[in-house]
């Protein structure tokens, strides 16, 4: 059964709380950016989503496709959306102290760096680790809810916490992001699609939620109960 829009609304509130660093990892290539875009406009408050691969009218045009447009347009001020290639977390920084948002989101987690903080990483990987160790400090120093997402490699099926760097294991919260009918062919008549959102509570338990999302734009849909 799908839930009411404020069930849904309260479920995605949950799942990427404020005050936290959230990580939407998936395999490349499988629609996490559309969904995220889709799923942005039902925060409260601003929304910045830093689009690190590919240019801001792409996103924009996204955005006005895939929901109700009339009353997406009416939001648009809400959201501050850029694409500054490799952004730096020193610049996200900036962003929070000289316009605060409610929600950070960015795509994706790889493309960013660490200029301007002063570290000196010994590898790619420890540099990406100190970033989401800023992230998640920066998000709870400012109540700010921030959803990066990260990419797996295309090699997996259906995605384990252990498919993961110890980095997106270690730093927030992290959400898996997989869609079992990917490769599938679906009837034409079928305007929607399952995929689940894998997640971990404070016991190391593991959840999954299945959430409906549209089989052309994987723009959210619903969620089940």
């Amino acid at each position: 059964m799908n839930r009411s829009r404020k069930a849904r609304i309260n479920f995605f509130y949950e799942t990427f709380p404020k005050g936290r660093l959230s990580v939407l990892a998936g395999k490349m290539l499988i629609g996490k950016s559309n969904f995220m875009i889709s799923l942005a406009r039902l925060f409260k408050g601003g929304v910045v989503y830093l689009s690190l691969q590919r240019d801001i009218f792409g996103v924009v045009d996204k955005i006005k496709k895939q929901e109700e447009k009339e009353k997406l347009l009416d939001e648009c001020h809400r959201f501050f959306i850029s694409d500054i290639p490799g952004v730096s977390l020193d610049e996200i920084w900036s962003i929070q102290e000289n316009r605060p948002f409610s929600t950070v989101i960015i795509d994706y987690l790889q493309l960013m760096n660490a200029a301007g903080c002063g570290f000196r990483h010994i590898s790619r990987e420890s540099e990406l680790e100190f970033i989401c160790q800023q992230l998640d400090v920066l998000a709870r120093k400012t109540n700010t809810r921030i959803i990066a997402i990260s990419q797996l490699s295309h090699k997996i099926s259906r995605p384990q916490k252990e498919d993961c760097p110890k980095y997106l294991q270690t730093y927030g919260q992290l959400r898996l992001f997989y869609r079992p009918n990917y490769e599938k062919t679906l009837p034409k008549n079928r305007k929607t699609e399952t995929i689940e959102i894998i997640s971990w509570n404070e016991h190391d338990e593991e959840k999954t939620d299945f959430v409906y999302i549209d089989k052309e734009t994987t723009a959210l849909r619903g969620v089940s109960d």
